[in-house]
């Protein structure tokens, strides 16, 4: 499956888009407070809504570079214990709980942006909330990643089964599954193994990193 370039940056950037537009707009508000209302109550809320939005924001671009910029791009390692904080910091703006027991230092940059985009992934399978739990496991010169999302509906769309099997939506691609064809792009060129399961309960995603492999999801 090939997408032209410039439709793919179109997408990603409407994906980027789409996860800011939220506390910019939460950023306006508070704004327009701070200009009509000079009630100490009223203010008092306003800075309460501007921070809690710029945290907000600044967790979304340092993800966003993370998954589709500078942080996992080209060669060499990338911290597992920074990309833990950024991806902390980004849940805390969703639903999920999350918990990553880091037991490695570094990994190759392309199977970290193929990590953080499953955790990306992980979080739009659970519409009401739940768990999302990452495993990270190195064995000489094989590398490992487990991403489990466990909650109430979990469920791995259509769209974004067939984006990570490489292969273009029913309808399309689209702002939202675009992202795990990302995650399909980087591993293939880098012989990264996908793989998903699924269960009533839970959704695991899983990415291996080994001499001889090929970036085919199971």
């Amino acid at each position: 499956m090939s997408i032209d370039v410039s439709q793919l940056i179109a997408l990603v950037s409407s994906r980027v888009c789409h996860d800011l537009a939220s506390p910019i707009q939460a950023l306006t508000t508070a704004l327009d407070v701070l200009e009509s209302d000079n009630s100490p109550e009223m203010r008092e809320s306003a800075i309460g809504l501007i921070r809690n939005s710029t945290n907000q924001a600044g967790a979304k671009v340092d993800f966003m570079r993370a998954i589709f910029g500078s942080v996992t791009a080209g060669n060499g390692t990338s911290s597992l214990a920074d990309l833990k904080n950024i991806a902390a910091k980004f849940i805390a703006t969703q639903k999920p709980e999350f918990k990553w027991e880091i037991t490695e230092n570094e990994f190759p940059k392309p199977l970290a942006r193929v990590l953080m985009n499953l955790i990306m992934i992980a979080i739009d399978s659970l519409p009401r909330g739940g768990e999302i739990e990452v495993v990270t496991t190195k064995n000489g010169n094989n590398y490992e990643v487990m991403v489990k999302a466990t909650g109430y509906r979990v469920n791995l769309k259509p769209a974004m089964r067939a984006s990570l099997q490489g292969r273009a939506p029913e309808d399309g691609f689209d702002g939202r599954s675009i992202q795990p064809f990302i995650a399909f792009l980087t591993a293939k060129q880098n012989k990264i193994e996908l793989a998903a399961r699924e269960d009533e309960q839970s959704v695991t995603l899983i990415a291996r990193m080994q001499s001889e492999v090929s970036g085919m999801i199971g």
